[in-house]
C-alpha cells in the first residue's frame, strides 16, 4: 500500500526505501495541520521556528512526510494565505523561519483539516 501511495519504492528485490521529495497527494491544509501540531508539541512557547527544525526535527512535517528541502520551502511559501496570517514565512539574510502571529487553537486546527479535504 505504501508503494501505491508513492511513499516507498523497491530498490532491488526485497529492499525498500522511502521516497524523499515532493508529495502530490499531500494537501497544503494537511501540511499546515502537521506544522501546527508539531509546533504545539515541540515548541509551544516559541513564536518562530527555524526552517531546519520544520524540515528535519523528529516529528516535524518535513521528516514525517519525507519531504526534501525544496518541497518544504514551497509549502511554507503559501502558508500565510492558507492560514489567514496565523503563520508567516520569512527568508531574510539567509535566516529562513516561520513566525506564529496568532495562537494555535483547536478551532484553527479543525479549519486546517477542513481545508485539507476541500
Amino acid at each position: 500500500m505504501l508503494g501505491e501511495l508513492g511513499l516507498i519504492s523497491e530498490e532491488h528485490k526485497g529492499h525498500f526505501s522511502f521516497r524523499r521529495g515532493p508529495k502530490a497527494t499531500l494537501t497544503d491544509g494537511m501540511f499546515a495541520y502537521a506544522l501546527a501540531d508539531f509546533w504545539e508539541n515541540a515548541a509551544p512557547g516559541l513564536t518562530s521556528l527555524a526552517f531546519e527544525k520544520i524540515a528535519y526535527a523528529e516529528g516535524s512535517p518535513g521528516r514525517v512526510f519525507k519531504l526534501d528541502e525544496d518541497s518544504v520551502a514551497e509549502r511554507l511559501l503559501s502558508l500565510e494565505a492558507l492560514t489567514q496570517r496565523t503563520f508567516a514565512w520569512t527568508d531574510t539574510a539567509g535566516l529562513r523561519q516561520v513566525h506564529r502571529m496568532k495562537d494555535i487553537t483547536d478551532k484553527f486546527k479543525k479549519s486546517l483539516i477542513n481545508k485539507a479535504y476541500e
